[in-house]
């Protein structure tokens, strides 16, 4: 008995569906199936020609990046296989090695599948046909981690001179901060897909393909979705084994530091704070704050200043009045009760301390918080920081922070009306003059 020409469309079209939904499931695992040559002599300035890349020799590379080891000339050689030339970039003067990183990485490497990890690789979505060049992806099928492009936004290379904080940054990736460094995005791109890395070991390249079939179709043909739904794979890589890696992480990299350096304390900080987008133990990294804290160290005296400063301004000052009137009502502020007052000045003690320590954004932040939240109150602080920063520290500042500085000095002097002091600020603040003053003071 023939199929009737309906019958044979219908099924058609079902087998089509499958198939599309098995293409798609794959390609956001893998994105396209073996290695891809990228024309870098088109893509990436300083080109010397197309490259085969070393996978097992980038995968190396890549964790020593990730874990700050890197030699110069392991430096050299991966960026000129993706077709740079480095004669200005000194890796070991913008970077600080951590032996204990590294053994943390390589042992979650190669517990969960050894998967090979490259900069390269596909980055296009198919169902929106973007370039997603910051988004890592998982080949299942090569057992391959695509952390980025390499000239993405993260690590691009072009601008690395101008912002070497980038690279080594005691900081946590708070976006209201510094915003992210270049080691946060390896890390998470590398952890998010280990995720991944760990299913197939678990699964196999079978059932997990099968399953992500299955999880694109039952989604509605719609793979962001898989990201919020319990039962898929991109569910359970993210939101449940996601953050027990980070964890696993951390207890890893603790088992390895029996010394407490300070360098160990402020990645086990990081690490449990704000580093990993899908993990955070606040009360245990400012437990390791405080005692690098009381170790002098000015870094992060600095930093716990700009936490205080953070919560001052959230919790005590509101948009339309800059100086907070509620000097009386408390708020519990990182596990300890505080009035407006106390954490005021909690937060200007350290911004001093850090300052005192020789960290200069200390003093000029000094300034500018005792100028906006208490200028009445700490006219004369401001006046001798100010000058403090202006005599000592003007060439460890930028043309616009020492003309900020001016500013507030002419203000304050301008409030007390003492005109005469206030004038030699205001000259030296003019947008036209106060450069050749300041080099004259």
């Amino acid at each position: 008995m023939k199929k009737s020409p309906k019958k044979i469309i219908k099924n058609t079209a079902k087998v089509a569906a499958v198939l599309w939904g098995l293409i798609l499931s794959w390609y956001h695992f893998s994105e396209k199936i073996g290695y891809i040559k990228h024309d870098i002599q088109k893509e990436l300035n300083d080109s010397l020609g197309k490259k085969e890349i070393l996978k097992d020799q980038e995968t190396n590379d890549i964790i020593k990046l990730m874990s700050w080891i890197i030699s110069q000339e392991e430096f050299n050689a991966m960026l000129a296989r993706h077709g740079y030339e480095n004669d200005s970039i000194k890796i070991n003067s913008i970077i600080q090695s951590d032996e204990i990183l590294y053994k943390t990485i390589l042992e979650m490497q190669t517990k969960y599948g050894n998967p090979k990890i490259s900069f390269w690789g596909s980055f296009k979505n198919l169902e929106t046909g973007k370039n997603e060049p910051t988004r890592a992806r998982f080949n299942v099928f090569t057992n391959t981690i695509w952390s980025h492009q390499l000239d993405s936004v993260m690590i691009k290379f072009d601008d690395i001179q101008k912002n070497e904080s980038l690279w080594l940054d005691y900081g946590f990736g708070i976006w209201w901060l510094h915003g992210w460094t270049r080691q946060e995005y390896l890390l998470n791109n590398w952890i998010a897909e280990i995720a991944h890395a760990k299913q197939l070991k678990e699964m196999g390249l079978i059932k997990m393909s099968i399953d992500g079939t299955i999880d694109y179709i039952r989604s509605g043909f719609n793979y962001d979705n898989t990201y919020e739904i319990p039962w898929t794979e991109e569910y359970q890589a993210h939101k449940e084994y996601e953050p027990q890696l980070v964890k696993e992480f951390i207890d890893t990299y603790k088992k390895y530091a029996k010394n407490e350096s300070d360098i160990t304390l402020w990645n086990l900080a990081k690490f449990n704070a704000w580093f990993f987008e899908k993990y955070g133990n606040e009360e245990q990294s400012y437990n390791y704050l405080h005692m690098l804290e009381k170790r002098k160290n000015p870094d992060a005296i600095y930093f716990l200043a700009k936490l205080y400063t953070d919560e001052y301004g959230r919790n005590f000052v509101s948009w339309w009045h800059s100086i907070s009137t509620d000097t009386t009502s408390t708020k519990i502020i990182f596990w300890k009760k505080y009035t407006a007052n106390t954490l005021f000045n909690e937060m200007l003690n350290r911004y001093k301390e850090a300052y005192n320590l020789w960290k200069t954004d200390a003093g000029f932040n000094l300034v500018q918080i005792a100028f906006n939240y208490r200028r009445w109150e700490y006219n004369d602080l401001i006046i001798t920081i100010g000058n403090d920063l202006l005599k000592n520290h003007k060439h460890e500042l930028n043309k616009t922070q020492l003309a900020n500085i001016c500013s507030k000095i002419w203000s304050v002097y301008y409030q007390q009306k003492d005109l005469e002091n206030g004038a030699k600020y205001m000259k030296m603040s003019d947008e036209v003059s106060w450069w050749e003053d300041i080099r004259r003071y």
